[in-house]
Parts: structure tokens; C-alpha cells; sequence
């Protein structure tokens, strides 16, 4: 699990979900609730900072009620202010900031490293809410715990994502330790680089379902779930998760069927080398635009010529 931390707070973020994914299915498979609990935090976190705030929200609600329920204080108060957070991206800041206060008051109680986070994460939730005085008030109270030269790996991610906070804060004169000065400015310049070609799939729907990639038909060791979910998503423009669900897992519980699809899309995308699915507005679609040869829709493309 440490290692899926460190990729999170090193912003390798795809490379921390594979992690805290394969961590879940570990602690799923040995009932271990507190772990189960924080790799869901953490995938939740990592899905936030990647942008994906809507998908974060049930992940980060599905660890703060196991945390509650196993009576582990400070992880559901983190859980409760990550999700808060993720409320606020989406637009939800009411509830988001409903939701973080009394958590960063239960925060009290908690480390010097995770404080020192609450605080920032509380500044950028208040900036986003245009609540400008309190934002500059968790500021400097999250500067004023971090002290002059103390490093938090769990806030690099955050500092990279507040420079409005930062130059209002200068503007109003509020100071910050100097050791965030380089690291708030290291996510500025970085590139994705170059990703190289993928080869297609071929996808042969008829008979009893395959892919092949450069030549070699891709095996599903335990993985049957991924390869329905895969062919399930092929035959349909696109599904909710609940639709996904009543189809794979018709007899899972709410709770159980988000670590589920989340085991099966991560199991689809390590066995096929490559992210197939898309989401927009809430719906789950297989990524036509990437190169793919499918035998359905070739089938499909002759009749229409023949009519």
C-alpha cells in the first residue's frame, strides 16, 4: 500500500490506482475492512486528482462507511474530507464544505502530517467557493503547522493544484514556508511524454469471444468478469454502472458491486495493455477511436452495403 501512496503523491496516478486496485482485491479476498477501507481512499484521492471527482465520490463514501462502521476514527475523517473535496469539483461546494468542517475538527486529533493537509485541502475547497477569507485562514494555519522546512508528501499533489490560492495569498500577504515554493511549481512544466503506438485488437465477438493482439490471442486467467464486461460494453453503445451491474452482478449488494466493476475494469485494462473504456456523463462506453478490428461490426457494415 506504501508503495501506491508514494505513486499518488508522485502524481503517477494511473500507476496508484493499478496499485490500491490490486491492494483492494487483496484485502477483499482476506476480509481485511481496514485495508479494504484505505486502498478505497486512496483510489478515491488518486481518482480526484486525476480529474475524475464524479467517479471519486462513491468510492470515497464506500470508505468512510467501512472506516465508521470498524469504529477507525481518523481514516473516515480523512475519507469524509476527500470526498468533501470531491464534492466541491463537482460542483456540489455546499454539501462538499458541509461535509469537511466537521472533519478538519475531528482532524485535531490526528497526525502533524495529516493536519497539515486538512488545512491546505480545506484553502482550496474555500477558494473554490469564492469564501476568500477562510481560504487564507487555512492557509496559514496549514503553513503555520507545516513549519519552515518540513516536507509532506501528501500535500505535493495539492500544491501543484492551488496557484490561484497562491497568487491571491501573495497579493494579500500571507506567507507560506519556503520549501513549497519549488514543489508547488514542479507540476507546471511536466509533459506526459510521447506515448508510442499501440497495436489494435482484434476482437472476434462470434463464436466464443476473443482478442488478439499482434498475432496472440489474449488469454483471461481468472479474470472471466473483465472479458464479460469487455464483450458486454461492445454489444451496447454505452451503460451506467447500475446497468453494468444488474447485467454482471445481478445478486451484489450496492457497497459490493463498486469494488467489483472497479476489480473488473482494472483486471480489462491490465490484461489488454491499454485503458478500453470511456466514460462521459456517467456512462461507461468502449473506446471506438482507438484501433481495433471487430468482427460484429464488420458483419454488420456488409449487410448495410448489400441492402
Amino acid at each position: 500500500m506504501g508503495l501506491a501512496d508514494l505513486a499518488r503523491d508522485g502524481e503517477q496516478l494511473e500507476e496508484a490506482l493499478d496499485r490500491y486496485q490490486a491492494a483492494l482485491e487483496i484485502a477483499r479476498e482476506i476480509r481485511n475492512a481496514f485495508l479494504m477501507a484505505y486502498a478505497l481512499e486512496g483510489m478515491g484521492r488518486a481518482l480526484r486528482l486525476q480529474g475524475r471527482a464524479r467517479e471519486a465520490l462513491p468510492v470515497l463514501q464506500e470508505a468512510a462507511e467501512i472506516a465508521t462502521r470498524l469504529g477507525l476514527r481518523m481514516l473516515a475523517t480523512v475519507a469524509a474530507l476527500s470526498r468533501g473535496m470531491a464534492e466541491v469539483e463537482t460542483g456540489r461546494i455546499l454539501d462538499g464544505l458541509s461535509r469537511m468542517a466537521p472533519a478538519l475538527e475531528r482532524l485535531r486529533e490526528g497526525d502533524l502530517p495529516t493536519r497539515v493537509w486538512g488545512h491546505f485541502l480545506m484553502a482550496r475547497a474555500y477558494f473554490q467557493a469564492h469564501r476568500h477569507r477562510e481560504a487564507l485562514k487555512q492557509l496559514a494555519e496549514a503553513a503555520r503547522l507545516n513549519g519552515p522546512d518540513a516536507l509532506v508528501a501528501p500535500l505535493l499533489p495539492e500544491l501543484r493544484r492551488a496557484e490561484p490560492l497562491f497568487r491571491l495569498a501573495k497579493r494579500r500577504g500571507v506567507q507560506w514556508p519556503e520549501i513549497w515554493e519549488p514543489l508547488r511549481r514542479l507540476g507546471r512544466s511536466r509533459r506526459a511524454p510521447p506515448r508510442a503506438a499501440l497495436p489494435p485488437l482484434e476482437i472476434r465477438a462470434f463464436g466464443p469471444g476473443e482478442v488478439w493482439i499482434e498475432g496472440q490471442l489474449v488469454a483471461w486467467p481468472e479474470a472471466r468478469k473483465a472479458w464479460e464486461l469487455f464483450f458486454y460494453l461492445l454489444g451496447v453503445d454505452s451503460a451506467t454502472r447500475e446497468e453494468i451491474g444488474a447485467a454482471l452482478w445481478p445478486d451484489a449488494p450496492p457497497a459490493r458491486l463498486i469494488g467489483q466493476f472497479h476489480s473488473a475494469k482494472w483486471r480489462l485494462k491490465r490484461i489488454l495493455r491499454r485503458e478500453v473504456l470511456v466514460l462521459r456523463e456517467g456512462r461507461y462506453a468502449f473506446d471506438r477511436r482507438q484501433p481495433h478490428w471487430y468482427d460484429v461490426a464488420m458483419f454488420e457494415e456488409y449487410l448495410r452495403l448489400a441492402r
